[in-house]
């Protein structure tokens, strides 16, 4: 099924960008008074025409690869309607009209998502216990800023906080309309949530303290390397959100530590701050768990549901391996992806075994806070105004434009990836981004497209806009005398096919890219 949305969306920005481009061939050819014999989308071999009206026959042909508007005449002026009958300005304005309207989608496009929406991240599932918990994240929160810096999409999300594990991190949220400012503390030690099973696990046992940052109110409070902590505020603690959780509760207030050293109780009291110091939590330690991985919560339709997983259950093994930390079950559910898998947990004094088939096409989630968010676009009355969304418009184009170029020059110093895709690569990044982002990212992919099949076809390719534009050119440098059409129209088949050799070297190398597991998200 995902296969099947995936290539629907993939069509439907496909065919927006190329009947635009042709629409403009088709439109310039009609107001010249050129006769159009054919309007398709893809490439020949025909598989059937939609609709006849007058003498334009309206086609969907076999490769779903591009369009392109048959004319009368395009390399023979004895017709009096033919496109080589007119002059050479109409001709210049017939073949540029294709790139002109590409330009025009993109940038309305862009201007009306500048002047309409608003990304932004909702959090939509926040797993108990965990540091996105114990910052006092709720569903339905928009999260505006990681970091005093904005964040608009998941993975910008997912490195920004990936990159401050164990420090706390301000969020700027946005709930019930009003702003607020929440700390988390992303962490190292357990990750609660994998996509894959859709399972949320904490491991939980003895805490550890495996480090004191020197002045620190754990240091001041005489909190060593070794102790284990064992209750917080007279409320035992066994896993490491259920820790974090009082702690953040408690800033700025002091509270009783119970911990073991040595194999002896002692009580001590730590006042954990409310602006830690860079690179440092709330009271300064570091902690690791040793013990089993207990399941938290079970997503509703995930494949842990499915297979009867329940809070509570301890994860012994996966396909025979024990398991005793979330990197083991991440690993172990990572093997089999799409495959069946033999899970054997404790419930209560019973050993269950289960069969779990772990979703291939899972979504990506922020796994060191335990939160799960998507990407909203919110539709608003216009917040920007036309011309300042224009103006966002073409700068975003701008940006795309060097992004492009850098990378290009990247891949011919043999120093990256070569940033060329066919339509595979291009169809699996569509559902990449669709599933990460929501729908609405088909937007400025559709004007990226757009713009990129504008200035790949104003390049004097044989075959290509630019190609045509060339005798144009040379015929009005020359003061109206033409190349020979047969010779054009040689070049012109010369180009084609090495357009077809290229789109097949793309082609393959897009497979390659699938089959190596390779993501056109970073």
């Amino acid at each position: 099924m995902d296969v099947l949305i995936t290539i629907v969306q993939f069509l439907a920005v496909l065919a927006a960008v190329v009947l635009v481009h042709e629409f403009g061939h088709f439109a310039t050819a009609k107001a010249f008074g050129v006769k159009v014999n054919e309007f398709g989308f893809g490439f020949p071999p025909k598989l059937l025409t939609v609709w006849r009206k007058g003498e334009t026959e309206y086609t969907i042909n076999l490769l779903p690869i591009g369009g392109f508007v048959k004319l009368e005449g395009e390399n023979d002026a004895t017709g009096p309607r033919s496109l080589a009958s007119k002059g050479v300005g109409t001709r210049f304005i017939i073949i540029i009209a294709g790139v002109f309207m590409n330009v025009v989608l993109a940038l309305l496009l862009l201007t009306g998502l500048f002047m309409f929406t608003v990304g932004e991240l909702e959090v939509t599932q926040v797993s108990s216990r965990s540091p996105g918990s114990a910052a006092g994240l709720l569903p339905g929160d928009r999260i505006l800023k990681v970091n005093d810096e904005d964040v608009s999409s998941l993975r910008q999300l997912t490195r920004s906080l990936g990159a401050n594990r164990g420090t706390d991190v301000p969020l700027l949220i946005r709930r019930n309309g009003e702003e607020q400012v929440l700390y988390v503390s992303p962490t190292s030690h357990s990750f609660p949530h994998n996509a894959a099973s859709g399972v949320s696990v904490e491991v939980v046992g003895n805490l550890v303290v495996t480090n004191v940052s020197p002045g620190s109110p754990a240091d001041r409070a005489g909190v060593q390397d070794g102790d284990i902590i064992t209750a917080v505020d007279r409320q035992a603690v066994d896993g490491f959100y259920a820790l974090t959780g009082l702690i953040n509760e408690n800033r700025g207030r002091q509270i009783e530590w119970q911990i073991l050293r040595d194999g002896a109780s002692q009580t001590l009291y730590v006042t954990p701050r409310s602006s830690p110091a860079p690179g440092q939590g709330a009271t300064g330690i570091n902690i690791h768990v040793a013990g089993a991985v207990r399941v938290e919560n079970v997503a509703p339709g995930s494949p842990a549901h499915s297979a009867g997983l329940q809070p509570g259950d301890i994860i012994e093994e996966v396909d025979g391996v024990s398991i005793n930390d979330f990197i083991g079950l991440s690993n172990a559910v990572n093997r089999r992806l799409g495959e069946t898998s033999t899970w054997t947990l404790q419930r209560g004094s019973a050993s269950v075994p289960i069969a779990l088939v772990p979703n291939v096409d899972a979504l990506p989630y922020e796994a060191s806070t335990g939160l799960t968010v998507e990407f909203l676009a919110l539709q608003k009355t216009p917040v920007n105004p036309p011309w300042e969304a224009l103006a966002q418009s073409v700068t975003w184009i701008g940006s795309a434009a060097v992004a492009t170029k850098d990378a290009v020059a990247s891949w011919l110093a043999d120093d990256g990836e070569a940033p060329f895709a066919g339509p595979i690569g291009i169809a699996q990044g569509t559902g990449e981004l669709a599933r990460e982002a929501g729908l609405i990212s088909l937007v400025p992919l559709t004007a990226l497209l757009s713009m990129s099949l504008a200035f790949f076809n104003i390049l004097p390719i044989p075959a290509l806009d630019g190609g045509r534009l060339v005798f144009v050119v040379l015929e009005w440098v020359r003061r109206g005398k033409r190349i020979p059409p047969e010779k054009e129209g040689l070049v012109h088949v010369i180009g084609f096919v090495g357009l077809m050799t290229m789109l097949a070297a793309l082609t393959y190398n897009d497979i390659i890219r699938i089959i190596e597991g390779y993501s056109f998200l970073p």
